[in-house]
């Protein structure tokens, strides 16, 4: 008589077959003290709660959640791009001041001058493209370390901010469409058709690598 034994690795769960072994998989990696992001978002729990007892009049209102989330939507956008460069095992030092130097193009060609918002936004994100192209170019093909080339390009983009922005220090951006990019909310309805899109392209995306459509020998 055989028996067969049901997988006991995370690895061997996943592979069980569907939604539900991902499922199990990701129990059996909790089990095993691969907790992933689960201490992160706990602790987020825990500030949220803390605070809304202290402060629950103020801090604990829709608002504030609103205001949270715009303030701190510039160092989420270059959190993400550094998780795919840790995920390499690689380093950047140089995330800050590419980001700030692209601000920099933005400010000086909507202000002083005059450019559109569009040639503006493309300003700034072509100036990342460019620095970050560079920094790949110079790790990926000539093999110099990540530390190497992102520390120089930290300090060197010190001084090339310096020079965008010129003795003033400060760029006032009085265009009302890069404004509200800053700081309007979209609407109830907006906002959910662009939460199901992000959400659903995720989703799509992690079922496309995980369960590839067959081909049939074509």
């Amino acid at each position: 008589m055989t028996t067969s034994l049901a997988p006991t690795t995370p690895e061997a769960v996943e592979d069980s077959g569907g939604l539900n072994g991902e499922f199990r998989g990701y129990l059996a990696r909790l089990r095993g003290g691969d907790t992933g992001s689960v201490p992160a978002v706990l602790g987020l729990i825990v500030l949220v709660l803390f605070f809304t007892i202290l402060q629950g009049q103020d801090f604990a209102t829709k608002g504030n959640f609103a205001n949270l989330i715009t303030q701190s939507a510039p160092t989420i956008f270059i959190a993400m791009g550094l998780v795919f460069v840790l995920l390499l095992g690689e380093i950047d030092l140089s995330a800050g001041f590419t980001a700030g130097t692209a601000a920099a193009v933005l400010g000086v060609l909507s202000t002083q001058h005059g450019a559109p918002w569009y040639v503006a936004i493309f300003g700034a994100l072509a100036t990342g493209l460019v620095i970050g192209l560079l920094i790949g170019l110079l790790v990926a093909r000539l093999g110099i370390p990540s530390f190497v080339v992102t520390l120089a390009w930290f300090l060197g983009l010190q001084g090339v901010l310096l020079l965008v922005i010129g003795e003033g220090g400060t760029i006032r951006v009085n265009d009302s469409f890069i404004l509200a990019i800053m700081n309007d909310n979209l609407s109830t309805l907006a906002s959910w058709i662009l939460f199901l899109l992000v959400i659903g392209g995720y989703a799509a995306v992690t079922l496309a690598l995980k369960f590839p459509i067959p081909t049939n020998g074509i």
